[in-house]
């Protein structure tokens, strides 16, 4: 009884552990530290890059190696037609099929080719970019939540009231 009665008041006083909890975090402040070696950090460059489409969804990097998800990429070439494969043939600079991402210039970022004269051009790309999964796994998230009842729970059936007048 007595241990029921002091988790109890461990659990009323959930607005102090929370407090404490915000003050805590609060009073250790994080701080980005740069070597001389390295150069200043560009903040601008670290937010871009995880705001920006891709062909890959990166998650994290476990150990120093990258855990991402390679996004189905769909392309018409003017010279080979429909080519369809993963985003991972593409990763670190590789090349498939004459298709690869391009590092400067106005695709940027994006896939393009060589053509048989050997000009990089852009195919058109029908791929599902990281921005267009994200809108997908959204929209599912809230078609899941508000269209598909819980599991478990039965159909209530309401009945008017009996005693109203009319």
């Amino acid at each position: 009884m007595r241990k029921k009665k002091k988790m109890n008041r461990i659990k009323n006083n959930g607005l102090f552990w929370f407090t404490f909890l915000l003050l805590v975090c609060i009073s250790f402040p994080v701080s980005a530290s740069t070597d001389a070696k390295q150069g200043e950090v560009d903040v601008q460059d670290i937010v871009f890059s995880h705001i920006k489409d891709a062909y890959t969804w990166h998650i994290t990097e476990w150990n120093g190696k990258e855990i991402s998800i390679p996004l189905p990429v769909l392309l018409k070439s003017e010279e080979r037609g429909w080519d369809l494969f993963l985003s991972s043939h593409l990763h670190h600079g590789n090349v498939h099929h004459n298709y690869y991402i391009s590092k400067e210039g106005k695709h940027a970022g994006k896939v393009v080719e060589k053509n048989s004269r050997g000009e990089e051009v852009k195919p058109w790309d029908l791929s599902l970019t990281k921005t267009y999964a994200a809108c997908f796994s959204v929209a599912a998230y809230c078609f899941s939540s508000c269209c598909v009842p819980p599991v478990g729970i039965k159909s209530i059936r309401m009945k008017p009231p009996e005693d109203l007048p009319g």
